[in-house]
């Protein structure tokens, strides 16, 4: 979902089965196209799984993915990659005793709302919605029978 655009900034909230790439390339790209912050949030899995960006004017400002890594349940650990720690420390994150490898979305909430986005009535409501696009034909649309013809 692409949310309204609020105090010069848009936000893109999608699944973890939507491509990172993808994501990454629209967020990017309307970052640009409408010169402006654009972030993207990719989360909602029960792993915690979740990536956390900023664009700026189309160029990447910051980026944090958390990622289960290990061969079984066992062996899972937290993995926290992070681009562009020196602008998050600017816009207010604090590293704890861990650095960045404690970063959570939480932490990219109080970041968005730095940048004037709040989850407060986040315009879902107006919200577009993205579907992916199939290759199947659209469905024709059924005629009744006709119940008996005209002399």
């Amino acid at each position: 979902a692409i949310l309204p655009a609020r105090n010069n900034c848009v936000q893109i909230v999608g699944g973890l089965k939507w491509p990172k790439e993808d994501f990454e390339k629209l967020t990017q790209l309307l970052s640009q196209k409408l010169n402006t912050v654009a972030v993207e949030t990719r989360d909602v899995d029960f792993s915690g799984a979740y990536v956390f960006g900023v664009f700026e004017n189309g160029e990447k400002k910051f980026r944090a993915e958390m990622q289960l890594k290990g061969k079984t349940l066992e062996d899972m650990q937290e993995s926290v990659t992070v681009e562009g720690e020196q602008w998050a420390r600017a816009h207010g994150y604090k590293p704890g005793k861990e650095g960045f490898n404690e970063f959570h979305l939480g932490d990219g909430d109080r970041i968005t709302r730095r940048l004037g986005l709040t989850n407060d009535n986040m315009g879902w409501g107006q919200a577009l919605i993205l579907q992916e696009v199939t290759n199947r034909p659209p469905a024709r649309p059924s005629v009744p029978p006709r119940a008996g013809k005209a002399k």
